[in-house]
């Protein structure tokens, strides 16, 4: 089989490996589509995300597939030809892996391959925005990629009475207010700040969530949330930086991160799977280009280049 492999740190291969042996708790899973993590696996193919291995290794934690073998202690729950998703377990970017029961989840034939493979990082950004937000909250959210339209979906299902989402491209506002926003706003305009503090009526907001991972966009996280507010922290950053923790003890907040406070391998996941089902989220369009397996430098170079038009990248087979 092919597989994406971290030869070394910033360098690629797609290999010929061969396909995994299966133990009894795993079943055989035929990847359908693979999704570049602009963030998690961009920072591992360049080294600076500690995924507890060296290279070379296998990348991507986002995917869905179909069931080719069954290994004997889930015969009886799942069987061959079942549509997956997979939970995020690293080292999927292959065409077949061998996925443990509490990494994969059944997807009847109605959800497509795309929309399964986005459960993950869907999964990850409600997790997140069911601990920040709270009904009626005013809320704001930084950075509108992928995982912050996804932010913004779910903050106005959670209640919000007002989301007010930023990003400096302009394309991403125009998604961000068909995705729900309230409110888009450019941060490089010179009355940002003034049309920040007017819409929260100069009290700072109930929950800001960062999901740019910049350091700037993640201090002022705590200058635009209102005493006793809340902060929701997606947007990753792996170096270490300065962070005003004085301001946040002295409007006495409470940053949550991406971690889940609750069982993340099983109940977000279930939760995508009613959004959708419901359809109360469309997650197939997310996924707005796919490349082949062997072309996955290509999509790399378009997250480093900063196309625009890219949400998710999905590599099949």
């Amino acid at each position: 089989m092919r597989a994406v492999f971290v030869e070394k740190y910033n360098q690629l291969a797609v290999k010929d490996v061969p396909v995994p042996q299966i133990k009894a708790n795993e079943a055989l899973v035929r990847m359908e589509i693979a999704n570049i993590c602009s963030q998690t696996d961009t920072h591992m193919l360049q080294g600076i995300y500690d995924c507890g291995k060296k290279p070379p290794f296998i990348l991507g934690h986002e995917a869905a597939g179909q069931i080719v073998e069954v290994g004997e202690l889930l015969k009886g729950r799942f069987q061959v030809g079942d549509r997956v998703a997979y939970k995020g377990m690293y080292g999927v970017m292959a065409e077949y892996a061998a996925i443990p029961e509490n990494e994969m989840v059944k997807i009847p034939d109605t959800v497509s391959y795309e929309a399964a493979s986005m459960f993950e990082v869907s999964a990850c950004a409600y997790a997140l925005i069911r601990q920040t937000v709270q009904m009626g909250d005013k809320v704001l959210l930084i950075g509108q990629g992928c995982a912050g339209l996804l932010g913004t979906i779910f903050a106005k299902i959670a209640g919000a009475a007002q989301v007010i989402a930023v990003d400096i491209n302009e394309y991403k506002r125009i998604l961000a207010k068909k995705y729900g926003a309230d409110v888009v706003l450019d941060p490089a305009q010179a009355d940002y700040e003034e049309q920040l503090s007017r819409l929260s009526g100069g009290k700072g907001f109930d929950a800001v969530v960062d999901f740019a991972g910049i350091p700037s966009t993640m201090n002022s996280c705590v200058q635009w949330m209102r005493k006793q507010g809340r902060i929701g922290m997606f947007g990753v950053n792996c170096k270490p930086f300065a962070f005003d923790f004085f301001q946040l003890h002295d409007k006495e907040g409470v940053i949550y991160t991406a971690g889940h406070e609750y069982d993340y391998n099983e109940i977000p996941y279930r939760k995508m799977l009613d959004f959708t089902l419901s359809g109360q989220i469309d997650l197939h369009d997310f996924v707005t280009h796919k490349i082949k397996l062997e072309n996955v430098q290509k999509g790399f170079d378009m997250i480093r280049d900063k196309d625009e038009t890219v949400l998710r990248i999905g590599l099949i087979p």
